[in-house]
């Protein structure tokens, strides 16, 4: 009952730091009470005063959601009769679709890294953060100057052996089809 009381003077005297006092409130349990206690001539002003609130912050959205929805929820009838609520109530739903708009994007985009991410260190063979960091910044091709080759010996030997070992590969699994082509016709 104390902090409907200090909603009232606040609002009514528009003193800005005991709104804020009281805002630091957000426990479900007392916010719920304490709007529920606010007598209905508070309601309409403290609604506008936490929109603009909602609107000039934007960082401090979770914390006067809490008290937006309880006002919402507990004095859903009187609201209805307001006739000029309808300016601040479509200010209130443009600043939340613009933010859930721009969530879903950064949702998506967040979703895009972590697979980017994930693939990467598939690739590296590791889970680790330094090694998806350090195939984002190793080069993966060097090429020295005034040389002719540009791998060295164990390199070239590395790279060939696996260009043959996957043609060997290919070479088995058509042997393989054809042989399996082969036992198809006898039967």
């Amino acid at each position: 009952e104390s902090l409907s009381i200090l909603v009232v003077q606040s609002v009514h005297s528009g003193d800005k730091s005991m709104l804020e006092q009281v805002l630091t409130e957000c426990k479900d349990r007392v916010v719920n009470s304490t709007v529920r206690n606010l007598p209905l001539t508070t309601v309409v002003p403290f609604l506008k005063t936490l929109v603009d609130l909602l609107q000039t912050r934007p960082s401090r959205g979770p914390e006067l959601s809490i008290w937006i929805r309880a006002i919402l929820l507990s004095h859903t009838a009187y609201l209805l009769t307001v006739p000029h609520l309808l300016n601040t109530l479509s200010t209130l739903y443009q600043s939340m679709d613009s933010r859930t708009v721009m969530f879903h994007k950064l949702n998506r985009l967040q979703g895009k890294l972590d697979l980017l991410l994930a693939q990467t260190s598939e690739d590296n063979g590791d889970n680790g953060m330094s090694n998806q960091l350090q195939f984002l910044t190793t080069p993966l091709l060097s090429v020295a100057a005034g040389g002719d080759n540009l791998f060295n010996d164990e390199e070239e030997a590395e790279l060939f052996q696996s260009s043959d070992d996957e043609e060997e590969e290919e070479e088995e699994q058509e042997e393989n089809g054809s042989l399996d082509e082969d036992d198809d016709m006898d039967i």
